[in-house]
Protein backbone atom coordinates (compact mmCIF):
# COMPACT_ATOMS: atom_id res chain seq x y z
CA UNK A 1 0.00 0.00 0.00
CA UNK A 2 2.86 2.40 0.87
CA UNK A 3 4.46 1.69 -2.49
CA UNK A 4 1.26 2.59 -4.32
CA UNK A 5 0.96 5.81 -2.30
CA UNK A 6 4.55 6.78 -3.13
CA UNK A 7 3.95 6.07 -6.81
CA UNK A 8 0.79 8.17 -6.75
CA UNK A 9 2.53 11.03 -4.93
CA UNK A 10 5.50 10.91 -7.28
CA UNK A 11 3.29 10.91 -10.35
CA UNK A 12 1.14 13.73 -8.94
CA UNK A 13 4.23 15.78 -8.15
CA UNK A 14 5.61 15.18 -11.63
CA UNK A 15 2.32 16.25 -13.24
CA UNK A 16 2.09 19.29 -10.95
CA UNK A 17 5.68 20.34 -11.62
CA UNK A 18 5.27 19.84 -15.35
CA UNK A 19 2.13 21.96 -15.40
CA UNK A 20 3.66 24.75 -13.29
CA UNK A 21 6.84 24.86 -15.30
CA UNK A 22 5.02 24.87 -18.63
CA UNK A 23 2.69 27.64 -17.49
CA UNK A 24 5.26 29.76 -15.65
CA UNK A 25 8.23 29.53 -17.99
CA UNK A 26 6.84 27.96 -21.17
CA UNK A 27 9.67 25.39 -21.03
CA UNK A 28 9.73 21.66 -21.63
CA UNK A 29 8.72 19.70 -18.50
CA UNK A 30 11.09 17.31 -16.77
CA UNK A 31 11.30 14.09 -18.70
CA UNK A 32 11.76 10.77 -16.99
CA UNK A 33 12.20 7.31 -18.38
CA UNK A 34 9.18 5.01 -18.76
CA UNK A 35 7.79 3.90 -15.37
CA UNK A 36 10.64 5.65 -13.57
CA UNK A 37 9.81 7.18 -10.21
CA UNK A 38 12.04 10.04 -9.12
CA UNK A 39 12.48 10.49 -5.40
CA UNK A 40 10.22 13.33 -4.21
CA UNK A 41 13.00 14.88 -2.10
CA UNK A 42 15.37 14.88 -5.09
CA UNK A 43 12.74 16.46 -7.33
CA UNK A 44 11.90 19.12 -4.73
CA UNK A 45 15.58 19.89 -4.15
CA UNK A 46 16.19 20.17 -7.89
CA UNK A 47 13.24 22.52 -8.52
CA UNK A 48 14.29 24.73 -5.59
CA UNK A 49 17.98 24.84 -6.54
CA UNK A 50 17.69 25.10 -10.33
CA UNK A 51 14.59 27.20 -11.05
CA UNK A 52 15.87 28.33 -14.44
CA UNK A 53 16.86 24.84 -15.63
CA UNK A 54 15.88 23.99 -19.19
CA UNK A 55 15.00 20.49 -20.42
CA UNK A 56 15.72 18.48 -17.25
CA UNK A 57 16.05 14.76 -17.93
CA UNK A 58 16.10 12.27 -15.06
CA UNK A 59 17.93 8.94 -15.07
CA UNK A 60 17.92 6.27 -12.39
CA UNK A 61 21.44 5.15 -11.44
CA UNK A 62 22.53 1.57 -10.73
CA UNK A 63 23.40 2.43 -7.10
CA UNK A 64 19.81 3.55 -6.50
CA UNK A 65 20.52 7.26 -6.86
CA UNK A 66 19.41 9.70 -9.54
CA UNK A 67 21.01 11.87 -12.17
CA UNK A 68 19.35 14.91 -13.69
CA UNK A 69 20.82 16.39 -16.88
CA UNK A 70 19.81 19.97 -17.67
CA UNK A 71 20.99 23.30 -19.08
CA UNK A 72 21.24 26.67 -17.30
CA UNK A 73 22.47 29.79 -19.13
CA UNK A 74 23.79 27.64 -22.00
CA UNK A 75 25.85 25.53 -19.58
CA UNK A 76 25.37 21.76 -19.55
CA UNK A 77 24.89 20.47 -16.01
CA UNK A 78 24.44 17.13 -14.27
CA UNK A 79 23.09 16.96 -10.71
CA UNK A 80 23.52 13.74 -8.75
CA UNK A 81 21.19 12.70 -5.92
CA UNK A 82 21.41 9.80 -3.51
CA UNK A 83 18.87 7.00 -3.19
CA UNK A 84 16.94 8.95 -0.54
CA UNK A 85 17.00 12.14 -2.61
CA UNK A 86 19.88 14.00 -0.94
CA UNK A 87 21.89 16.22 -3.31
CA UNK A 88 25.40 14.79 -3.73
CA UNK A 89 27.03 17.04 -6.32
CA UNK A 90 26.55 19.03 -9.50
CA UNK A 91 28.92 18.99 -12.44
CA UNK A 92 28.78 21.94 -14.86
CA UNK A 93 30.76 21.80 -18.12
CA UNK A 94 31.60 24.89 -20.16
CA UNK A 95 34.22 26.86 -22.09
CA UNK A 96 36.58 29.63 -20.99
CA UNK A 97 34.11 32.48 -21.47
CA UNK A 98 31.93 31.14 -18.59
CA UNK A 99 34.89 30.67 -16.19
CA UNK A 100 34.83 33.06 -13.20
CA UNK A 101 37.43 35.83 -13.55
CA UNK A 102 39.32 34.96 -10.37
CA UNK A 103 39.77 31.33 -11.45
CA UNK A 104 40.77 32.40 -14.95
CA UNK A 105 43.35 34.81 -13.46
CA UNK A 106 44.89 32.02 -11.34
CA UNK A 107 45.31 29.85 -14.44
CA UNK A 108 46.50 32.67 -16.73
CA UNK A 109 49.13 33.89 -14.21
CA UNK A 110 51.00 30.59 -14.54
CA UNK A 111 49.96 29.46 -18.02
CA UNK A 112 49.63 32.68 -20.05
CA UNK A 113 50.73 31.02 -23.31
CA UNK A 114 48.15 28.22 -23.05
CA UNK A 115 44.59 28.11 -24.36
CA UNK A 116 41.84 27.17 -21.92
CA UNK A 117 39.90 24.55 -23.86
CA UNK A 118 37.35 23.25 -21.36
CA UNK A 119 36.19 23.52 -17.75
CA UNK A 120 34.35 21.14 -15.42
CA UNK A 121 33.03 22.83 -12.27
CA UNK A 122 32.14 20.57 -9.34
CA UNK A 123 29.83 21.78 -6.57
CA UNK A 124 29.02 19.64 -3.53
CA UNK A 125 27.31 20.42 -0.22
CA UNK A 126 29.68 21.67 2.47
CA UNK A 127 32.72 21.65 0.17
CA UNK A 128 34.63 24.27 -1.76
CA UNK A 129 33.91 24.51 -5.46
CA UNK A 130 36.45 22.65 -7.62
CA UNK A 131 37.37 23.67 -11.17
CA UNK A 132 39.03 21.15 -13.48
CA UNK A 133 40.53 23.31 -16.21
CA UNK A 134 41.93 21.79 -19.40
CA UNK A 135 44.63 23.88 -21.06
CA UNK A 136 46.62 23.30 -24.23
CA UNK A 137 49.64 24.62 -26.10
CA UNK A 138 51.64 23.28 -29.04
CA UNK A 139 53.56 20.87 -26.77
CA UNK A 140 50.68 19.22 -24.95
CA UNK A 141 47.56 19.27 -22.79
CA UNK A 142 47.32 19.74 -19.03
CA UNK A 143 44.44 19.21 -16.63
CA UNK A 144 44.55 21.61 -13.70
CA UNK A 145 42.60 21.47 -10.46
CA UNK A 146 41.78 24.89 -8.98
CA UNK A 147 40.13 25.22 -5.57
CA UNK A 148 40.39 27.60 -2.60
CA UNK A 149 42.75 29.86 -4.56
CA UNK A 150 45.27 27.07 -5.18
CA UNK A 151 46.12 25.25 -8.39
CA UNK A 152 47.73 21.89 -9.07
CA UNK A 153 48.44 19.87 -12.20
CA UNK A 154 46.36 16.69 -12.15
CA UNK A 155 47.33 15.24 -15.53
CA UNK A 156 49.74 16.09 -18.32
CA UNK A 157 49.77 14.74 -21.88
CA UNK A 158 52.65 15.46 -24.21
CA UNK A 159 51.97 15.72 -27.95
CA UNK A 160 54.12 13.52 -30.14
CA UNK A 161 56.34 15.50 -32.50
CA UNK A 162 56.34 14.65 -36.21
CA UNK A 163 59.68 13.41 -37.51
Amino acid sequence: MKKLNLIGIGFSLLVLLAGEKADAQNQKAASVGPLMIVNTKAMRNFVKSYESAVDPEWVSLKDGGYLCRFVIDNVRCRAFYGEKGAWLLTLASYEENKLPRDIRAIVRNSYYDYTITYVDEISAPGRSRIYLVQIQDDKGIKMLRVSDGEMETVRELVKLQAR
